[in-house]
């Protein structure tokens, strides 16, 4: 499923959010606000119709931005980078089936030649592969979650597109 924010019932955004928040880095709150001001949202849905797997293409706001390109080191790349490949989970029931791929695949495609950055845990090497097969590479040094100071995030950019 591929939708704008305007296109979701209030049920689809919670479902949404429900099922990203299960990725431990944003809470389900902060994710419906966020994804209200995505560009778009995509998900895949199980058998009995749930989000396992999800995805979004957000313009985030900018002390968020530059809070995160400033931890990683690279403080003056922010103003570049005005599009973030966001909540990106896959239920571990559903792994190895693609579905991660192919929705990072996809909101590059909407991107377009825009550049894009994402964030991911240092230790998470399924996210870390599917955002280097798709031209993302890591940028800036490794810093703390301001969620958890022993989880450790990595900033990727993927630079326009000719």
């Amino acid at each position: 499923m591929e939708r704008t924010p305007a296109q979701c019932s209030q049920s689809e955004l919670a479902a949404f959010a429900v099922a990203a928040a299960k990725g431990g880095e944003v809470e389900a709150d902060d994710i419906v606000s966020g994804a209200k001001r995505a560009i778009r949202l995509l998900w895949i849905s199980d058998a009995s119709g749930n989000p396992c797997a999800t995805a979004a293409l957000k313009r985030p706001n900018l002390g968020y931005k530059n809070k995160v390109f400033g931890r990683a080191g690279l403080p003056d790349e922010a103003a570049r980078f005005d599009i973030e490949l966001g909540y990106v989970f896959v239920d571990p029931a559903h792994r190895q089936g693609g579905y991660g791929t192919r929705l990072v695949r996809r909101t590059i495609q909407i991107a377009g030649a825009c550049p894009v950055y994402a964030t991911s845990r240092s230790d998470n090497n399924g996210m870390r592969r599917i955002l280097e097969r798709l031209n993302f590479v890591i940028a800036g040094r490794e810093y703390c979650s301001a969620r958890d100071e022993a989880t450790r995030l990595r900033l990727f950019l993927r630079e326009c597109e000719s």
